[in-house]
């Protein structure tokens, strides 16, 4: 049996880190889900001690989607906890957002470094996680506030449909989440939020979009 410590073998240690919080994530499908998620945001944290941006951007960016997933799942558990509810949310929204800009960036050198987590489906999650704090009265927002969240849950959901393939299941959820955040700048808006919304939307897209609004 091979043995690995956080002193000298600080990257193999982080790996097993990281195995463990997807092992306990697993785990939470099935059974006790905040105890095993709660123990997968323990691991992913210590992976991260580690697992630095600026030492290890890609392996840093695939351990923060793992944590982030986390986080969401666990405000998925709190529905009658809203306080709690919004905390995970926000934590989620924080490191999506930081995973995906280290993606960003590499694939932005020069050849692009790929990570190993699938970049649009986290977008997918960010916008999801983005529509639920604008639209659950998690957070007293004013309007103009709670506009922005829908911006930015938009914003993520149409980087996610161009980037799936047409005519794939991908697509089709992502699309799906497009028409249920311009349907909620409706409600939140108005026409007037309905137009912003759909100033937003390429106009190739907005064909298929507007016979679902």
């Amino acid at each position: 049996m091979t043995h690995y410590y956080s002193q000298g073998e600080a990257l193999n240690w982080a790996m097993i880190q990281n195995n463990l919080g997807t092992a306990y994530w697993n785990l939470a499908q099935y059974e006790q889900p905040e105890s095993w998620l709660q123990l997968a945001v323990g691991a992913y944290q210590d992976a991260l001690k580690y697992r630095k941006r600026d030492t290890f951007p890609a392996a840093c960016a695939a351990t923060q989607n793992n944590l982030a997933t986390a986080f969401w799942h666990l405000a998925e558990r709190c529905a009658d906890n809203p306080a709690a509810r919004r905390e995970y949310l926000q934590k989620a929204i924080s490191i999506y957002d930081s995973a995906l800009a280290i993606a960003e960036q590499l694939n932005q050198q020069s050849p692009p470094l790929p990570v190993s987590f699938d970049v649009l489906a986290t977008r997918n999650n960010l916008g999801f996680a983005y529509y639920q704090i604008a639209t659950e009265g998690l957070l007293e927002l004013k309007p103009q506030s709670k506009s922005r969240y829908l911006e930015l849950a938009l914003t993520q959901h149409l980087l996610a449909l161009q980037g799936f393939p047409p005519g794939s299941e991908a697509h089709k959820n992502a699309f799906d989440f497009v028409i249920k955040t311009v349907r909620a700048f409706y409600r939140e808006g108005g026409v007037a939020g309905q137009s912003l919304a759909l100033s937003l939307i390429p106009g190739q897209l907005l064909p298929d979009i507007l016979p679902r609004l």
